[in-house]
């Protein structure tokens, strides 16, 4: 989509105390085709920023009197005294905050300010419903990449302001009726949109199951270049024979609509493999990682392991994220050398935390120590070390004691053991999979606790070990020992990771 007439712009949330009228003016341009809009939703509101910091003391100070007049009032509806509530706010600063900054905590009119300086500042901050009436977009396609926005079963929700508000240039809009998945390929297939693919098509190739796309299904851009190909046609009727050519297409996007659509073809494995490794495109190298995760082979785990340390963003991202669902040994050096890096973005900081709550404690501190050594970018080496090294052993033991302490002790009331089989769902610990499926082996065990364990199991569809559950899964599913609950629920496992 992007030519020399055409171009890409990004507004960060954090451009301007408050975006939203910056974003509001951008959308209105006649101009602009397609906007992906990522942030927070309910179903009447886009949440665009958070509260802005203070800029000066003055604000400091002003903020802090707002919040110390808040805590007052909250105390006051609990029934306790001034006393108590400067009390507790001096523990919890562990200072004495002057008295004077409670002052007019409860005073009407000053109530009833406060009050009105948090609506104005909610206004400012974030896009509601009603801001439709003066607000019009004219953005072509928009792409709500929020909780709640889609919400069509509500009277009034987000979508509806750019369908049928009063501006009259949005067409459609991809949205989302509940939460959304984190760390999802939101736009996977959007660059497909320059080549004259229809809307419908770009939602049935990306489905998730919290998006709907409301407006026009046929609505598409004329092609922003002459490929000679009919992306729809192709889409429809084309067989593999002639997504093989497209492999070697000059677009992007044809290389990820070719790949998607021989991966439901037969297993191409060793092609994705290698496109992963010769291509220069981030996003086809994503998309072939997302497609080798399909088949769970050899290929995906060394492309995988690549990954790790891929120059695009997201590419190495979301690689952290299958790293740990697959649990491969190999993969752990990878992990390891990202955890001991001096300036790892946040973002992937926080993945390869998540990650490692996946691998064995003991394999991921032995590797650790090994590679640590070789690292000579900190002035206070060892120091660090001990703080890296304390804070592996913390995420890969956290998940594994949740398990043990809540699942496996029988004293535990039924909804504390369940809360530790689904902690599983997030942090499949591949290491505990004996100890799992011993226990959903025992027909003695309570029948809701095998029922849920077996769910949780389904997570595991990116393991090392899939086969071992899925296998155990559907000899459980025929196993007259356990009840017909139990069975249905080995069979969905056993569907999911087959």
């Amino acid at each position: 989509m992007r030519t020399q007439k055409q171009s890409i712009e990004y507004i960060d949330h954090k451009r301007e105390k408050f975006v939203k009228n910056r974003l509001m003016q951008q959308m209105q341009y006649k101009d602009v085709d397609f906007a992906v809009l990522h942030h927070h939703g309910a179903y009447d509101t886009e949440y665009l920023s958070n509260y802005p910091d203070a800029e000066t003391m003055i604000e400091d100070v002003a903020m802090m009197r707002r919040f110390m007049r808040e805590q007052m009032r909250e105390g006051n509806r609990k029934g306790m005294s001034k006393q108590e509530v400067m009390r507790r706010v001096n523990n919890y600063f562990g200072c004495e905050v002057p008295e004077s900054w409670y002052k007019g905590a409860l005073d009407p009119d000053q109530i009833a300010r406060d009050e009105q300086d948090d609506i104005d500042e909610e206004n400012n901050i974030n896009l509601h419903f009603p801001d439709f009436s003066y607000y019009h977009p004219q953005v072509r396609m928009v792409s709500l990449d929020g909780c709640y926005n889609g919400s069509f079963h509500r009277d009034e929700s987000i979508q509806e302001g750019y369908l049928f508000g009063q501006g009259n240039g949005t067409i459609v809009v991809l949205a989302n009726t509940v939460n959304v998945l984190q760390d999802k390929w939101a736009d996977h297939f959007i660059g497909l949109m320059g080549l004259g693919m229809r809307a419908g098509h770009m939602a049935q190739l990306g489905a998730f199951m919290e998006q709907h796309l409301f407006g026009d299904p046929t609505f598409s851009f004329p092609p922003a270049v002459k490929s000679g190909i009919d992306v729809n046609d192709a889409i429809l009727n084309a067989g593999p024979g002639f997504w093989k050519k497209q492999m070697e297409s000059p677009y992007p996007a044809m290389q990820i609509l070719a790949m998607d659509m021989l991966c439901n073809s037969g297993n191409y494995s060793d092609l994705f493999a290698n496109r992963f490794r010769t291509s220069n495109s981030g996003i086809v190298r994503l998309a072939a990682l997302m497609e080798l995760s399909n088949y769970r082979d050899n290929n995906f785990v060394e492309c995988l392991a690549l990954a790790l340390d891929d120059s695009h963003e997201m590419t190495q991202r979301l690689a952290v994220n299958m790293a740990g669902k697959c649990g491969d040994e190999r993969l752990i050096p990878g992990l390891v050398h990202i955890a001991a890096k001096n300036n790892t973005s946040e973002r992937i900081e926080f993945d390869v935390t998540n990650a490692f709550n996946m691998f064995d404690s003991t394999l991921v501190l032995n590797e650790f120590d090994r590679y640590y050594p070789t690292v000579e970018c900190y002035i206070n080496h060892d120091s660090i070390g001990g703080l890296i090294r304390k804070a592996l052993h913390s995420f890969t033991t956290s998940t594994v004691k949740e398990v043990n302490t809540r699942l496996f002790d029988k004293t535990n009331t039924q909804t504390v053991r369940k809360a530790g089989a689904r902690a599983l769902r997030n942090s499949p610990v591949h290491s505990m999979v004996p100890q799992l499926l011993q226990l959903l082996d025992n027909p003695a065990e309570d029948d809701l606790i095998l029922t849920v364990l077996w769910e949780a199991m389904g997570w595991y569809d990116l393991s090392i070990r899939a086969d071992e559950i899925a296998a155990a899964a559907l000899k459980a599913s025929t196993d007259e020992r356990f009840s017909e609950r139990v069975r249905n629920e080995a069979l969905k496992t056993y569907n999911r990771l087959k």
